[in-house]
């Protein structure tokens, strides 16, 4: 707690101390000094009425001297002879004297073999505590002893009289004294509590840059305290001019990484992820402000992510090893992630340096080949067999009646328009999964999806929609326009196609901090709990009559969830049979 105190207030408090500790050791010396100095006082008293009476030729001069004198003794005076017999008592009788035992006058006896003696004791006299002071002298060949008594209590008195003007003159001594030092360590360190108080903003992290002191008050330039501030100025001058160098280096080097096509993730020694670019970032699908400065087998372990957990063993090896160590990866099952991880060791061997390097366009382009003739042999056998059926049967038939001609006509030509529709959401679906969102736009999404709700009621003028925006403001996101409406508009229509005429279709906008929830939901004939897991699944279809009649190959949905993974977000379906189904998107509203 004392070392949380101001400077000044340590000086005050240890002042105060000092003090208190001074007078506990100083008050019995001062009350022993006091007693020496009435004793020697007495003394002195008892001498001057010995110089007094000295003089005298016999006793009884003597005798006559002190009777004379006795109402200017301040005090009890008794005189005794050489034997320690009483002669004279300014106070008290001397009959009452002589009744007391010889023994009783010890103080008598000491000064007679000493000279003088000091002593406090009961007084049979007074019945009370007296100091008796006893002096020895010499006068026309006698030996005699004076003694002078005072009572205890006043002597008592006087040096608690004499302590207590003391300890009030030490107090006030104090006062005047701190107050004195209090000015003048308020004078003196005030430039320094500024220079303090200037410089705190930069060591609590506040500021990032030094502050230049600027010291108030009038203080010469050949002042300490004045030069200390201009030393800490120059110093923070020359600190600025050298961070502004590291930063314009950093930013450099950062330029450079953050316009590499490649991942790239830095290391210190203690395996801290230091740097992470935006290429990286999105490669881990992990935002960097929530990596950098963590540990990469804490982040691993936090995130349970293949990739981020390959990097660190890849680092941990390349560490151990002391040289470059490469491996190779691939992510995802729909739209694969195909991932050459390089981890190299700095310089300095104090860290490492891994480089995420993406050639999934080269693998994407095989499995997309592969992919589109599997799809479109699996989508396309249906109508060819149909077609190649009636055409066999026109053959088989030459002679046929007008109206079974048509019909057969009408189911060629519809199984024509199906493969033509089943072609284009082919194309569409393999533009999209390889299309770069290069031209994000800021977007108002409420008016995008109140677009989609109005082309929607153009198409269906039986449709009902419902738009609920939180707040009723506008929600503002960077997207690519065209794709994100053809899925709003996409969810939209297999709502209308999916339900009863006159069912409503709710849609739902709430912003969350840096992203949005839209959901959109009808109250159509619903989705299996078996089939919810697939419904994303490309030609999925789960009512397979009800999608030829519509026209439909299952990859509708597909297209959806490709263009909102394409913009980082996800979607998720709900849905409960007879009630309705529920479309949920988590959109971000910026990009990493």
């Amino acid at each position: 707690m004392f070392l949380n105190l101001s400077f000044r207030a340590r000086i005050f408090f240890s002042q105060l101390v000092l003090f208190i500790l001074f007078l506990v050791v100083l008050m019995p010396f001062v009350g022993n000094t006091v007693t020496e100095i009435i004793q020697h006082s007495f003394i002195e008293q008892t001498q001057k009425i010995i110089d007094f009476i000295r003089p005298a030729e016999n006793e009884d001069q003597m005798l006559t001297l002190m009777k004379e004198q006795e109402l200017l003794f301040f005090s009890r005076a008794t005189l005794f002879d050489g034997k320690g017999v009483p002669i004279f008592d300014n106070r008290v009788p001397l009959e009452e004297v002589k009744k007391i035992e010889m023994n009783v006058f010890a103080e008598v006896q000491k000064a007679l073999e000493t000279g003088q003696s000091f002593v406090e004791r009961y007084s049979e006299v007074y019945k009370a505590d007296f100091v008796f002071i006893a002096v020895a002298f010499f006068s026309h060949g006698k030996n005699y002893v004076l003694r002078t008594s005072f009572p205890s209590l006043q002597v008592d008195l006087l040096v608690n009289s004499f302590e207590k003007s003391f300890l009030i003159l030490g107090s006030i001594l104090l006062i005047f004294f701190m107050l004195m030092t209090w000015i003048v360590f308020t004078r003196v360190s005030q430039p320094i509590e500024q220079i303090i108080r200037e410089i705190k903003p930069y060591q609590e992290g506040k500021s990032d840059d030094l502050p230049t002191i600027h010291l108030s008050g009038r203080l010469r330039e050949e002042n300490e305290l004045k030069k200390l501030a201009n030393t800490l100025n120059s110093l923070s001058a020359r600190v600025r001019l050298q961070v502004q160098k590291v930063k314009e280096e950093r930013n450099e080097k950062e330029a450079i990484l953050e316009s590499l096509g490649e991942g790239v993730i830095a290391i210190d020694g203690d395996l801290n992820i230091q740097y992470i670019n935006f290429i990286a970032g999105k490669m881990l699908g992990i935002p960097r402000r929530q990596l950098i400065g963590q540990s990469i087998t804490a982040a691993a372990e936090k995130f349970k992510k293949p990739l981020i957990e390959r990097c660190r063993e890849l680092l941990l090896s390349c560490k151990r090893e002391k040289a470059i160590v490469t491996d190779s990866i691939s992510l995802g099952e729909t739209r694969k992630l195909y991932l050459d991880l390089i981890a190299a060791p700095k310089a300095d061997e104090r860290g490492a340096i891994i480089v995420l390097q993406d050639n999934s366009d080269h693998y994407r382009v095989l499995d997309m080949g592969k992919d589109f003739v599997a799809n479109a042999s699996h989508e396309l056998r249906t109508p060819i067999t149909v077609i190649r059926g009636f055409a066999e049967t026109l053959q088989d038939l030459p002679e046929i009646s007008s109206e079974m001609l048509q019909d057969i006509t009408e189911k060629i030509l519809r199984n024509c328009q199906r493969m033509d529709h089943l072609v284009k959401s082919l194309l569409m679906l393999a533009d999209i999964e390889n299309l770069p969102l290069a031209n994000l736009q800021d977007c108002n999404l409420v008016q995008l999806v109140e677009d989609c709700r109005d082309h929607l009621l153009t198409v269906h003028h039986e449709a009902k929609v419902e738009l609920e925006v939180e707040n009723k403001q506008p929600i503002i996101a960077s997207v690519a326009r065209d794709l994100l409406e053809l899925a709003i508009f996409n969810l939209l229509e297999n709502a209308v196609k999916y339900s009863e005429s006159g069912s409503i279709i709710t849609i739902t906008m709430k912003k969350q901090q840096d992203a949005v929830l839209i959901s959109i939901k009808d109250q159509g004939i619903g989705i299996p709990e078996a089939d919810l897991p697939h419904v994303f699944n490309r030609f999925y279809t789960i009512d397979k009559a009800r999608s030829r009649k519509f026209g439909g190959a299952g990859l509708g949905l597909s297209i959806v969830k490709t263009i909102i993974e394409k913009h980082d977000g996800t979607i998720q379906a709900s849905s409960e049979l007879g009630k309705g189904t529920t479309f949920t998107i988590y959109l971000p509203l910026h990009h990493l």
